[in-house]
């Protein structure tokens, strides 16, 4: 298969146009958030190099999320095992990749995973996810009118389960993992690794917080859902959830079947071993999970192998045709690169993927054929860069 050479871009509503090349951030646990420059001169290899850097999103930065009008950055720090909380950050992104922070707030430690909510009148808000001190979070941003400013904690929320899962020691209570919305941006959803379920949330659109939690998806013992993604169907407009359980290392698709403020309700579709085969119990839990620009492909990360166990040249990253009516069919099994690829991210072009790793401290990028949907292994990576500390998360600015 040969480099694609074009450059396309497809927005959220899967159409398709041109891009140019783009910065990547990162955020490492060793409290750097690093960005990166991927560049390109004319007939040359690429180059993934380090610009700048900044320690100014605490201890243990581990979500990113871009506001791409503002060009603001925003950072959820987990906080470390002896502290008390986490924090949120905010950063004026320049023209150069450079951060400047403009604000932080206190925030429940162990925050995992965020998303950035609308509401009317120009309301806008970010929900956390706190993993080993399970709590929902919401703060209200751009407070004052002051873009990036940031309000301190309007909602918590402490999920309790009435009984332990069958993976005691990741399931002995709730485990909040990641924030996802609906395409209606009418609700938030937290999977719930510790719980067996993906929780759902209602937002006043006025006043973004209280949440009302309604009834959850509840799915199999032992599944442990830690990331998905919506996907509306071209032919039916049904819409699905797709995502991953870490701990059964399946990949699950559910039908929305009502979507109304009070109630969600779903129906199981289908699944699929993340890897396209029956893998040993733990042996290889699925982390990341994205739906393509085109939205034809779902790309699936696995994490074979572990700080101490390297039994293969790299981990693999699976992508999976979907089906008009929601089954998916494995297309490619791929490397990832490095070892433990905690998080990946797709350009908006849809052209290439960077992988992090939290082993071998990377980021790895690759190029992905468009019209194939597979990621193009001849040659090896586009590029690649070593990064002060274990990678969690990398995105595209672009």
């Amino acid at each position: 298969m040969h480099r694609v050479s074009s450059l396309f871009t497809a927005a959220a509503l899967c159409l398709i146009a041109p891009s140019t090349a783009v910065n990547l951030y990162a955020a490492a646990a060793d409290g750097n958030v690093t960005t990166l420059s991927l560049t390109r001169a004319a007939n040359t290899s690429y180059q993934l190099s380090i610009t700048a850097k900044t320690a100014e999103c605490e201890s243990y930065p581990s979500w990113l999320g871009i506001e791409s009008k503002s060009r603001t950055l925003y950072c959820l720090d987990r906080g470390l095992s002896d502290s008390v909380n986490g924090s949120l950050n905010s950063f004026n992104m320049a023209a150069d990749g450079s951060l400047t922070r403009i604000d932080r707030v206190l925030a429940p430690l162990s925050g995992v995973g965020a998303d950035i909510f609308m509401g009317k009148h120009g309301k806008k808000g970010i929900m956390t996810a706190s993993y080993n001190r399970s709590t929902a979070a919401v703060f209200e941003i751009d407070v004052g009118g002051i873009p990036g400013a940031l309000s301190n904690a309007l909602y918590l929320k402490y999920p309790v389960l009435n009984a332990t899962g069958p993976v005691l020691d990741r399931q002995d209570r709730s485990y909040l993992h990641e924030v996802i919305h609906d395409p209606s941006r009418s609700h938030l959803f937290t999977p719930d690794l510790g719980g067996d379920r993906i929780r759902v949330w209602n937002y006043d659109p006025v006043t973004l917080a209280p949440l009302t939690e309604l009834a959850p998806l509840v799915t199999g013992s032992g599944v442990g859902p830690r990331h998905g993604v919506f996907w509306t169907s071209p032919s039916t407009g049904e819409l699905f959830l797709i995502f991953v359980g870490e701990l059964d290392q399946n990949v699950h698709v559910y039908r929305i079947v009502t979507n109304t403020a009070k109630e969600v309700t779903w129906e199981e579709v289908f699944k699929v071993p993340a890897m396209g085969t029956v893998q040993q119990a733990l042996n290889a839990p699925a982390s990341e999970i994205a739906l393509s620009p085109d939205c034809k492909y779902i790309l699936v990360s696995n994490r074979e192998q572990s700080f101490s166990r390297h039994n293969s040249s790299t981990d693999t990253l699976s992508t999976f045709l979907i089906n008009p009516d929601g089954t998916l069919t494995l297309h490619q099994l791929a490397p990832t690169g490095g070892y433990l690829p905690r998080q990946f991210s797709i350009n908006k072009a849809g052209d290439m993927v960077a992988i992090g790793h939290q082993v071998n401290n990377t980021v790895v990028v690759w190029e992905r054929d468009i019209e194939s949907g597979m990621i193009v292994t001849e040659g090896g990576p586009l590029a690649q860069a070593v990064l002060s500390g274990n990678v969690v998360m990398t995105i595209w600015d672009d």
